[in-house]
């Protein structure tokens, strides 16, 4: 066999694993849950396998995707890089490699009993032809805010009218942010909002887990307004950017821009820790997410969803508007408080 041939391994050894966990700290596309503390946090809460294939030529790590495995009511067992978040790329030192990772995880978790692979992305994905696939490039975005400029040249240039307005009502009407100590008012605040939503969400321990594994680089938000909770966000420090990861907010407190001044304040705190930019997470394009970030001074950037037939040419429609989604979405939404708090940490660990 030649040095150049590539030679792919699941990193089983503890040798390979580090060595591929370096390698994906080190790759310019990833981010942080490609992380190991990302993927310990999944693990302990949910027991979900996180298996990483690896590429290697001449012994050295040429690529990398951490697979985690799930089972969804609707699409059954599946694997998707980066549960959780917005996007996570498969890493590799070119396409070709990437899609010999592809392809031959799809050969060998066909064999686990899994359905599909999922990638969502911020770079081109690559071909695993002859494979059966389903490519969306237009259907979600990764809005930015370049926080280099400074804080005064974002509030003055960057920000549109109605956002800076939106921060001064919030700072007349009383709306304070502070750090999240104690995380009842915060899954108060989580629990009520996905509820409405129609969505099963993380419970208490996900959160206290990420904040373990992570450390000072993840910042929990609460933004409250004469003592209730308003609004709440989880933002995560990675490779010179802050990132967005989660947030929330009460329908009936709405009105006080309590979300506003979160956002001003992830903008301020990135510039005064000397931040690149401010990753608002994913949007569906023509969303109210969407125009709602655009006002921050937001760039949009363009993503990928791939979905990969590991079994047959099958793939599942994974999209919002599949009826089944919708019914479920519906039902969830008319459940009492405390039954959604219940379950919703048991159905959430399918919907990665």
């Amino acid at each position: 066999m030649s040095d150049s041939a590539t030679v792919l391994r699941w990193a089983v050894s503890k040798t390979l694993r580090s060595q591929a966990d370096r390698y994906m700290d080190e790759h310019p596309h990833a981010c942080f849950a490609h992380n190991a503390p990302w993927r310990r946090t999944i693990w302990e809460c949910y027991r979900i396998p996180t298996p990483t294939l690896t590429a290697l030529r001449a012994g050295r790590v040429v690529g990398a995707a951490p697979f985690s495995l799930l089972w969804n009511p609707f699409a059954g067992p599946y694997a998707v890089i980066g549960p959780f978040a917005s996007y996570a790329n498969v890493l590799a030192d070119d396409d070709a490699i990437a899609s010999e990772l592809l392809r031959r995880a799809a050969g060998d978790l066909a064999k686990l009993g899994i359905q599909h692979l999922r990638v969502r992305s911020t770079t081109p994905p690559a071909s695993v032809a002859p494979l059966a696939e389903r490519c969306t490039p237009n259907r979600f975005i990764h809005p930015r805010v370049d926080t280099r400029v400074g804080e005064q040249a974002l509030w003055n240039d960057a920000l549109e009218v109605r956002a800076r307005n939106a921060v001064r009502k919030a700072r007349k009407l009383g709306v304070q942010v502070s750090q999240v100590r104690e995380l009842r008012d915060f899954m108060q605040v989580i629990d009520a909002g996905n509820r409405r939503l129609g969505s099963p969400f993380h419970g208490a321990r996900y959160f206290e887990l990420l904040r373990a594994h992570h450390g000072e680089r993840l910042e929990m938000l609460i933004a409250t307004v004469s003592g209730r909770p308003a609004a709440v966000a989880v933002n995560l420090v990675d490779r010179g950017g802050l990132y967005y990861v989660y947030g929330q907010n009460v329908a009936e407190l709405r009105s006080t821009a309590a979300n506003a001044l979160l956002i001003w304040h992830m903008l301020e705190s990135a510039c005064a820790r000397g931040l690149s930019y401010v990753d608002l997470g994913r949007s569906e394009i023509g969303s109210p997410h969407q125009h709602f970030k655009r006002q921050w001074g937001a760039t949009d950037l363009p993503m990928w969803d791939q979905c990969i037939a590991a079994r047959g040419e099958t793939l599942p429609d994974l999209t919002p508007t599949n009826p089944e989604f919708s019914s479920m979405q519906t039902t969830w939404s008319k459940l009492p408080l405390s039954v959604t708090r219940r379950l919703g940490p048991l159905l959430i660990r399918g919907f990665g």
